[in-house]
């Protein structure tokens, strides 16, 4: 029995303890759950311990009524502490409505006279333990036998479930709860199983030690109670994106203050009162599927994410809606695609510069090789020119072969003509530039150009008042000039159809750098620009890129040679220009030429007058310097048919050995400039020490080199009338100087 004491004395103190402790936290989330379980459990061994002390029987007795209600009161307390430990708030509520009678019950049907002997009646001293009391059962006692072990059964069940549901540190509270509601039921189960040999003592009260310790532990120590409504206070309550429950009948069952704010979610309201655009999006949504989406709300974009929500055995009960504030994300996403853009574009015309480079490098190949191929052919066609005029001139009106050497002559002036085209792309031909002003050369072209389209088209000049006083300067040879322009009208007339319309006009313009397509490493600057427009059939873009290749044509066979777009682009590039076109099929063409612009000449010199009598041939010494034996004999009998005397040398060396043993006698030098070894310029610079008065007339195709200072020049290829003419001329020149 002293042992027995002993016991209930440390179990009624230990609980009774903790509960003083706890109570300076007794505002803490399940910590009154606690308080009143540790303080009613307390009290059931320490009224055991009265009832010893008690020295009469109706005290006694006293003592018995008033322990069950207090067990039913620390029973309940433990069930509540498990549902707030798994954050059951609403189950938390129903719990204490439903258990708060119970003990009242208990209370009055155990001291109301009338119910005395529904629970506890017939009290007397035990046989066995005198200072306790022996007493009967009645209906509420049966109940009462069954109603708390189920009680204590069921806050054990549920802790088990909240240990299988978590992991670590909640399962391990989760387990210890149970274990501290455990023992005292299981002391009840083997006290009326009879596994203990202390039948006749009350062994339950002595497990509540057991119960204060592990509560105390969950409790005071961990804490963990209070962690699930605080963590949710954290997450859910202060999130400051949107977040939304919904019912199977879609009404909101929970919102954070975010979608309060956000979507205008109230408790209770069905999902199509939220604000707008979130119910049109939401509309007709059940909450099965997952669904996600971005939309603009007041100017901030929210992308949002709906789930289904399913129960443990899979059952759909909801769904979850969580939003977020992706106005950032979607600014920098339109940035990034604003850069991504820009650098597409950049890299676009970087490719199309790339390309246009490309292009023009090919035309650059196509034109040395095409300037190479016509300066030799240039030399065979001044052959064939010169012999086929030589022997005309010797023929008679009547002669019967004096067509077919005209028909020889005119194919061999075809020639000459293509040849110089040719060359005109290639830029390699000679060209005198000077002051040109491009209004006034339009100006002066457009009776041979109306004359030229005929009635397949109409000619019209775009001239703007203001500036039909001003010039456009340019430095070019306006005869070439005209040229290249000619074949842009000609290039218009056979695209354009009856009744089409070709315009020309004039304008002075700043260019910028990279603005020219087709020649973006242009220095920038002011240029004259002429454009010639038509409303012709127009090009695509495979035959636009091939357009200033030579002998490209889109015409039938035998109506273009495929050189006028690219003579024009050539004599455009000799003056520092360019040529741009711009086509779009069935929509017509045009055609820019770009030059650099001059400073117009303040006052305009005359030119000399032509003093050179054409009939009169003064026999001369002339030393002829050719490389081309065939030209140099062409050279040799032109001069000799005017009565001159004529000594050759294939090159430079050969003609400075000649004119240091002989240089007295000559009256005349023609050289060429291009020749293997020393060229005719360093013949020239080499004449002004040996033979500083000696006239010279340099004959050559090329443009890359320069005329010389003093002397002549004629370009190949020339006819014998201009050839002897300008020989003439500067023999007469010398003559005259002499006397």
């Amino acid at each position: 029995m002293v042992h027995y004491i002993v016991m209930l004395a440390l179990t009624g103190a230990l609980p009774l303890g903790l509960a003083m402790y706890a109570w300076q936290r007794r505002t803490e989330p399940a910590v009154g759950a606690f308080i009143v379980a540790a303080a009613a459990g307390s009290l059931w061994p320490l009224l055991i311990l009265a009832e010893i002390a008690a020295p009469g029987l109706e005290f006694k007795s006293w003592l018995v009524r008033v322990r069950p209600p207090l067990i039913l009161v620390a029973v309940s307390a433990l069930l509540v502490m498990a549902l707030r430990h798994g954050d059951w708030k609403g189950s938390t509520k129903l719990s204490l409505a439903f258990l708060a009678p119970v003990p009242a019950f208990s209370l009055l049907f155990n001291f109301l006279p009338a119910t005395q002997g529904w629970f506890q009646h017939d009290f007397r001293l035990h046989p066995q333990i005198p200072q306790v009391l022996a007493y009967e059962n009645g209906i509420w006692a049966r109940f009462y036998e069954v109603y708390v072990p189920l009680l204590a059964f069921s806050v054990i069940g549920i802790l088990l479930a909240q240990a299988k549901l978590h992991r670590g540190l909640y399962r391990r509270r989760s387990l210890m709860l149970a274990a501290g509601v455990g023992a005292p039921t299981l002391l009840y189960v083997m006290q009326l199983s009879g596994l203990t040999a202390w039948t006749n003592y009350n062994l339950p009260p002595l497990g509540m030690a057991i119960t204060g310790l592990c509560g105390a532990w969950v409790v005071l120590r961990d804490r963990s109670l209070d962690l699930i409504p605080i963590a949710r206070t954290a997450i859910f309550e202060q999130w400051p994106q949107p977040v939304l429950i919904v019912n199977q009948r879609g009404e909101v069952m929970d919102a954070n203050p975010a979608a309060d704010t956000i979507l205008g979610a109230g408790l209770g309201s069905p999902v199509h009162t939220l604000n707008q655009p979130w119910s049109r999006e939401l509309q007709g949504y059940d909450g099965r599927a997952p669904k996600h989406g971005e939309l603009v709300v007041d100017g901030a974009s929210y992308a949002y994410d709906a789930r289904p929500l399913l129960d443990e055995q899979g059952e759909w009960q909801g769904w979850l809606l969580v939003g977020q504030n992706v106005t950032e994300r979607v600014l920098a996403r339109a940035e990034l695609e604003n850069l991504n853009a820009s650098l597409r574009r950049e890299i676009q015309q970087r490719r199309a510069t790339e390309a246009r480079l490309l292009e023009t490098h090919r035309i650059e190949t196509i034109g040395r090789l095409s300037g190479g191929v016509a300066h030799e052919f240039n030399n065979l066609t001044m052959v064939i020119n010169g012999y086929a005029h030589l022997v005309l001139s010797r023929l008679g009106e009547n002669d019967p072969n004096r067509a077919a050497v005209e028909a020889i002559a005119q194919a061999g002036e075809e020639a000459a003509r293509l040849t110089a085209q040719l060359l005109d792309f290639s830029r390699k031909q000679v060209m005198q530039a000077d002051l040109v002003d491009a209004r006034m050369l339009v100006r002066e072209a457009r009776h041979m150009w109306i004359t030229l389209l005929g009635e397949r088209g109409r000619l019209r000049f775009e001239d703007h008042e203001a500036a039909q006083e001003a010039g456009a300067w340019v430095s070019a040879d306006a005869s070439k000039l005209r040229e290249a322009l000619t074949q842009l009208i000609l290039n218009a007339r056979d695209s354009i159809r009856g009744g089409g319309l070709v315009t020309v006009a004039v304008d002075v313009l700043p260019v910028k750098p990279g603005t020219l397509l087709r020649s973006p490493g242009m220095p920038p600057g002011e240029y004259v620009r002429i454009s010639i427009t038509d409303t012709g059939i127009g090009m695509d873009e495979a035959t636009l890129a091939r357009a200033f290749e030579p002998f490209f044509s889109t015409k039938d066979v035998g109506q273009g040679s495929g050189l006028g777009l690219s003579s024009a682009y050539g004599i455009a590039r000799q003056f520092g220009g360019t040529l741009e076109l711009e086509s779009v099929p069935g929509a017509g063409t045009t055609a820019r030429l770009y030059l650099p612009s001059r400073t117009g000449p303040a006052e305009a010199e005359p030119a000399p007058p032509a003093d050179v009598d054409p009939g009169v041939h003064i026999p001369a010494h002339i030393l002829i310097v050719e490389d081309q034996s065939d030209v140099r004999a062409l050279l040799r009998a032109l001069l000799e048919a005017d009565g001159h005397q004529v000594q050759e040398a294939s090159g430079a060396a050969a003609a400075l050995r000649i004119i240091q043993d002989d240089a007295s006698r000559l009256d005349l030098l023609v050289t060429d400039l291009v020749m293997p070894g020393l060229s005719g310029q360093e013949l020239i610079r080499r004449l002004e020490d040996s033979a500083p008065g000696l006239p010279v007339l340099v004959i050559s195709a090329y443009s890359g080199e320069d005329a010389p200072r003093a002397g002549a020049f004629l370009r190949k290829p020339f006819t014998s009338e201009q050839f002897s003419r300008e020989v003439a001329r500067l023999l007469q020149g010398r003559f005259t100087m002499d006397r």
